[in-house]
């Protein structure tokens, strides 16, 4: 079986060039004489700013649109229009991903998921091979090479000091280009029934994980524990969404190793690992008591053949991250070999520090059933549910598309975790609906509520709050192929006059904990950058707009009578590369004319 390969310059480029139409009129200013200064000394005016936001995902949808108040008064400010776009989560990670120009900045969310424990996946992912179409999900199309160096030899140092070290260089470079504009964690609001002995929750996104539904216990009533999900994350039960990733990983399948609610990585259906001298080799023995939902044992086979069926289908399970497999060391399963009935071993091209992340991110499947029920015919299509044969704490016992998933314990016994109540997964697109369900019964647990929620949960009396601070990351994803903010001092001018402080009282009733560094590490995660790692544009948490426009005026840039923010007059306002293609090996030599990786 041969890995799936696919034509990095060629990808996605139909819908970036369908979709970057929108912005060149977007400003009455740029091509307005009345609002142009008549000094020789500025350049054209800078467009109005369009900025756009999740609509439908909370709980990040309702804090990105809440600091756009803030967003607004700060580029109003720096002498720059904004212009709000409200988008679907799907439609704003498709635009970003594949450098669509459909917008100039959007507020963006990163939740705390078990891989982000590891710096691999925050680094790369703002690399260069990652911008433009390439569909590398680079979502400010932030491209430095002396940082996509870094980040690559980070994934490649196993001596945990050193790779720190390589890390918080990475760090102290994108923090100065404001790469991205980090604004604070998110801290997870929920409520639930009292009924509900609540247990599990942990320091991470309890929507990351769902432990708690493995762990709680039903004290009352029926049992059976309703848990309010988004409608996203039930649309298929062969869903490589984002949220989709813990009912797979965690509930109706599960992988060989797992995060704890902790976030401490322990054995789920293995039992040991073993990695060479050279570290190129990961040994997994397998637990002997381990079987699927049908009794089946799982075997070496299964985990070979499910580690393969992911990693040669990286358009559809999109959050593979990207390790140095060697796909020529298996005939059957490429870098996947069954060494017996318990024993699978991993082949990597060259070290790579992070391996037990993807270990760690997905289920095993049955492989018997998922190929006879089309897997590796249409992958997209697969959908194991006649019958389901899972891996994990509960099967499923049924299943409506959009609506309902409902669960049953594992009918023989799982050897991490066996719940002793059934679970009903329910979809809600409207967080007030929710809170409704909450209230009248109907659902005993509800995640990611916007924080107005809390006191009317508080004041009821059969019904609980609970607040994790967590690592989910509320930042800014500046788009940098293009004007304006391609210019690196915009953006520092911008992290330095934004008001994270009003953001957070705003969007989180001041539980936050404010990022002024801009990188993706905020301080509960375990890769949080020390002081010295970072460049902070200001100290104050309320913004400097003075220092902003100190930076913009000490670069060349300067204001009209009328306070409208100029380019400097000389300013190259060219993309950095065409639209709908990517960056070029002539600007960028850390990548070939493929777009891939060269090494320095």
């Amino acid at each position: 079986m041969e890995s799936n390969t696919v034509d990095r310059r060629s990808v996605l480029a139909s819908i970036a060039g369908a979709s970057a139409v929108g912005l060149a009129g977007c400003s009455e200013g740029s091509s307005d004489p009345e609002g142009s200064s008549d000094s020789e000394e500025l350049g054209e005016r800078v467009p109005n700013v369009v900025m756009s936001y999740w609509t439908d995902l909370p709980p990040f949808s309702p804090a990105q649109e809440k600091s756009m108040g803030p967003w607004k008064s700060m580029f109003e400010q720096l002498g720059i229009a904004m212009e709000e776009k409200p988008l679907a989560i799907t439609e704003a990670v498709q635009s970003a991903t594949v450098d669509a120009r459909n917008f100039h900045i959007c507020n963006w969310s990163a939740a705390g998921t078990p891989r982000r424990l590891d710096p691999s996946d925050g680094l790369v992912r703002y690399t260069v091979p990652n911008a433009g179409v390439a569909g590398g999900a680079n979502y400010s199309q932030y491209t430095n090479c002396e940082y996509t160096h870094l980040a690559n030899q980070s994934t490649r140092i196993t001596d945990e000091d050193e790779r720190r070290k390589t890390v918080n260089e990475a760090f102290k470079i994108i923090s100065e280009d404001s790469g991205v504009i980090t604004q604070s964690n998110i801290p997870v609001f929920g409520g639930y029934n009292k009924r509900i002995e609540f247990k599990g929750a942990g320091t991470m996104n309890v929507q990351t994980h769902l432990w708690h539904l493995r762990q709680s216990e039903v004290k009352d009533g029926e049992n059976v524990i309703v848990w309010a999900s988004t409608p996203g994350s039930l649309q298929k039960i062969n869903n490589p969404a984002p949220l989709s990733t813990a009912i797979r990983s965690n509930l109706i399948w599960s992988p060989l190793f797992e995060y704890s609610p902790e976030g401490e990585l322990e054995p789920c259906l293995a039992k040991d690992y073993e990695v060479s001298d050279d570290l190129t080799e990961v040994t997994v023995s397998l637990r002997n008591d381990a079987v699927f939902h049908n009794g089946d044992s799982i075997t070496a086979e299964d985990v070979a053949w499910s580690l393969w069926f992911y990693f040669n289908n990286p358009s559809y399970y999109y959050w593979t991250a990207n390790p140095p497999w060697d796909w020529e060391a298996d005939p059957d399963y490429g870098f996947a070999e069954v060494v017996d009935d318990t024993t699978v071993r991993f082949h990597l091209k060259e070290p790579y520090a992070p391996f037990m992340i993807p270990l760690s991110l997905w289920g095993i499947l049955h492989k018997e059933s998922s190929i006879a029920q089309g897997a590796e015919e249409n992958t997209q299509e697969f959908e194991p549910n006649d019958p389901f044969i899972g891996s994990g704490p509960f099967t499923v016992s049924d299943f409506s598309s959009g609506e309902i998933m409902r669960l049953e314990p594992h009918p023989y016994e799982h050897p991490v975790s066996n719940p002793s109540h059934r679970a009903n997964l329910v979809s809600f697109g409207d967080p007030t609906a929710m809170f409704e369900a909450l209230v009248s019964g109907s659902v005993d647990c509800i995640p990611g509520v916007n924080y107005n929620f809390v006191s009317r949960i508080e004041n009821e009396d059969h019904l609980e709050t609970y607040i994790q601070d967590g690592f989910d990351v509320l930042f800014a994803a500046p788009q940098q192929s293009h004007a304006p903010f391609k210019f690196k001092e915009l953006r520092q001018a911008v992290s330095a006059s934004l008001n994270r402080r009003e953001i957070n009282a705003i969007a989180f009733g001041g539980n936050g904990t404010i990022e002024m560094a801009d990188t993706l590490f905020v301080e509960s995660n375990p890769w949080h950058p020390p002081d010295e790692a970072v460049v902070r544009h200001t100290e104050d948490p309320t913004g400097e707009p003075e220092v902003g426009r100190q930076i913009l005026e000490d670069a060349g840039w300067g204001w009209d009578g009328d306070g409208n923010l100029h380019y400097p007059q000389e300013a190259d306002l060219d993309p950095v590369w065409p639209d709908g293609e990517m960056p070029s090996p002539d600007d960028f030599p850390c990548i070939d004319e493929e777009g891939n990786y060269v090494s320095n």
